[in-house]
């Protein structure tokens, strides 16, 4: 004898749970994807592109290529100054302030009491 169905007239196809880990519980323990219906549209979250490091490389762009630049530069300047065009007008430079100095220091300015 067959039991019979207490509401045999409800459509019950219609009004089912629509929930995808309900499916095939009996058979195995199910993967995670089966279990959290969110999983598939969570996966986003874990991708590469939005992982912390990756967001940290991110917050200044270009820093890095700056920061390289600015090393050539200062390179440059520190030999251009010192072994380049720019070493002889320094010299001269130098020389002019040192015979400044030593004028002023004979004429009473450079040490106020």
């Amino acid at each position: 004898m067959s039991a019979k169905k207490e509401f045999s007239l409800f459509p019950f196809q219609h009004f089912r749970p629509n929930v995808p880990f309900i499916e095939n519980a009996s058979v195995s323990p199910l993967p995670i994807e089966k279990v959290d219906p969110w999983a598939k549209r969570e996966l986003w979250r874990s991708h590469p592109f939005f992982s912390v490091r990756n967001r940290m490389m991110n917050v200044f762009p270009g820093l890095g290529i700056a920061t390289v630049a600015f090393g050539i530069f200062l390179g440059y300047e520190y030999w251009n100054n010192n072994f380049g065009e720019a070493a002889a007008e320094n010299r001269k430079w130098e020389k002019w302030m040192h015979e400044r100095n030593e004028r002023l220091k004979k004429e009473g300015h450079g040490s106020h009491h």
